[in-house]
């Protein structure tokens, strides 16, 4: 090459750089308004989604805590025993006191009901005050706001602002807040007998409001009349006094920031969370500056190959191109000749030698296959070795029978038909509750023999629930478990009792027997996962169990066990009910 054509080689190569330089840095520009009102946008309504989301579940989930105390003080309006005990006027001191620990006692029941509740108390319009625990002083409405304030609303029924507990006979206090409904006679409706107050501990109701989120400024739960219950974070004053109360979920705008409102609870609360606007507009631009490194760092080395191709190794790579497609046409006789003496000759020498390691894996492969074949047909001459055993045994019966030992054709049957169940192999994770029972029913029977007087049986399962589906090996862990662990240690005649129940969409199995029961630690282990069963017990557990109906169905589905030294072991199995076909696969339904 001359001068004269060097000179043009170089002034080309320069004007593709030029042009590639420009492209790139219109692109770049570009880029940069696309990917700012992009990532803003972006994260803007994922968010606000997000957010209200969160939100829904908060409220549903305060929407039903409230709902279940109304629904409790519903319950204790209604119970005979205080409806007596608040018509009826003591005739003496001990009759008082008598009265007085009858209706603590079943305010103390109603309290059990839900962990959260403080106190149930009742006081009456001739000035006789009930609790569900014993309170240092009498509850005196003219010494408590929260009490006042409430009646002076208008209701006749809903929660107070948030209060100190009655004290104790120690002083101590908590922060609660109180669902109020008036008490009226069941006998007379309009006789007023006096107040049901029901305290629960503040606390929950923080722990069910909380939100959380990187770019939330604050929020807070308001109540009916706008005064605020839970608050975090910051929320603008100028706000509070225009929060919109509707059924659902509102986003709006004010001044640039986001606000979301959630309603629909009881007593007309109000949830209100804030999404600053600087916040969202720093997580854009963090967005925007990780992009923009990447793609310099991107477009960088884009140009600076571009270069070099355009200077050097298109001609090569051209060769290495025409070699590739011939190859991929199936001719691997050909060879790339490449003598540049840099990386494109090892190139060369490295795609001839991946022709060559081609051929030799092509050959392999046949032999592989062949290989396999044979693997596949072993393992199908293994799958005959069950029909073997079960030939044999089949054998046994017909010789016992001639023989006239109907004991022995008896258990031998009961084996061939728990052999050929547990021999089945299927990917099937279902099976009827009906196969399952028949299943044990024979592994009972074999058991018989081995603890001769050792143990009775009972199952009860309604003809209904026979055909519903469960997983497959559910039962029998939980049967082995009573007989190896409950059963055989225990001195005389035990009792093992198999029930199945429907209880609306679910199902409840039990395994129940009178054995030699568990400590808490053996319980702890049998539930473990790594629990290790004695020798020749099958390694399906009843943790193998439980895992399986927690990763099958999830939540509230479980297996629980009670147990007590020395009474005995209950199994408890609850899972959906299910009768219709389903996907015969391990994933949830």
């Amino acid at each position: 090459m001359d001068k004269r054509n060097g000179k043009k080689t170089g002034k080309l190569q320069t004007r593709l750089t030029r042009i590639i330089f420009m492209a790139v840095l219109a692109a770049f520009f570009l880029m940069t308004v696309i990917v700012t009102y992009t990532s803003y946008q972006y994260y803007r309504e994922r968010e606000i989604g997000s957010q209200k989301n969160q939100m829904d579940k908060t409220a549903s989930q305060i929407s039903v805590f409230q709902n279940m105390l109304d629904n409790i003080a519903k319950q204790v309006i209604c119970d005979d025993v205080l409806q007596k005990g608040l018509v009826t006027q003591p005739s003496s001191v001990g009759r008082y006191l008598y009265q007085k620990r009858n209706v603590q006692e079943t305010l103390l029941t109603y309290s059990h009901i839900m962990d959260s509740i403080r106190e149930i108390m009742i006081y009456t319009t001739d000035g006789r005050t009930f609790s569900s625990r014993t309170i240092k002083d009498p509850f005196q409405p003219e010494k408590n706001d929260w009490y006042e304030n409430f009646w002076e609303t208008g209701r006749t029924s809903g929660f107070t602002e948030v209060h100190k507990s009655e004290p104790n006979q120690d002083g101590y206090t908590v922060d609660v807040i109180s669902y109020i409904m008036s008490y009226y006679s069941v006998e007379n409706p309009g006789e007023e007998l006096g107040k049901l107050v029901i305290s629960v501990d503040f606390e929950e109701i923080e722990k069910m409001a909380y939100l959380e989120s990187e770019l939330l400024e604050g929020y807070c739960l308001y109540d009916g009349q706008g005064k605020a219950l839970v608050t975090e974070g910051v929320l603008k004053q100028e706000y509070r006094g225009s929060v919109l109360r509707e059924e659902g979920s509102s986003v709006f705008n004010e001044k640039g920031d986001i606000y979301i409102s959630t309603g629909g609870m009881e007593d007309n609360w109000l949830l209100v969370s804030e999404i600053s606007r600087s916040r969202l507009v720093h997580r854009s631009f963090q967005a925007y500056f990780y992009l923009t490194v990447l793609f310099v760092f991107i477009i960088g080395g884009l140009i600076s190959t571009l270069n070099i191709v355009i200077r050097k190794f298109v001609k090569p790579i051209h060769k290495l191109s025409e070699t590739a497609e011939a190859v991929g046409r199936g001719n691997f006789d050909v060879r790339v000749n490449i003598h540049t003496d840099d990386e494109l000759e090892m190139l060369s020498e490295v795609f001839n030698k991946m022709i060559v390691d081609i051929q030799n894996l092509m050959n392999e492969s046949v032999e592989h296959e062949k290989i396999l074949r044979k693997m596949q047909i072993e393992n199908l001459m293994l799958q005959i070795n069950p029909h073997f055993i079960y030939n044999t045994m089949n054998s046994i019966v017909y010789m016992a029978r001639m023989n006239g030992n109907t004991q022995i054709a008896d258990f031998a049957n009961a084996f061939i038909s728990l052999l050929q169940n547990t021999l089945d192999v299927t990917d099937s994770v279902y099976q009827t509750l009906r196969q399952e029972l028949l299943n044990v029913k024979n592994y009972l029977y074999l058991q018989s023999y081995r603890y001769a007087d050792k143990f009775a049986y009972e199952i009860e399962c309604s003809e209904e629930l026979m055909e519903c589906k469960i997983l497959n090996v559910m039962i029998q862990p939980a049967v082995e478990n009573a007989i190896f662990h409950g059963i055989a240690p225990k001195d005389g005649k035990c009792a093992l009792k198999i029930s199945a129940v429907r209880k609306n969409d679910t199902v409840e199995i039990c395994v129940e027997d009178n054995g030699v029961g568990m400590s808490e630690e053996i319980l702890r282990e049998q539930m473990s996962a790594t629990y290790k069963q004695k020798e020749g017990v099958r390694k399906i557990g009843v943790a193998n169990v439980r895992n399986r109906i927690r990763n099958i169905f999830g939540e509230p589905y479980d297996l629980k066990i009670e147990s007590k030294a020395g009474v005995g072991t209950k199994v408890i199995m609850t899972i959906p009910y299910m009768k219709e076909n389903l996907k015969e696969s391990g994933e949830k339904q």
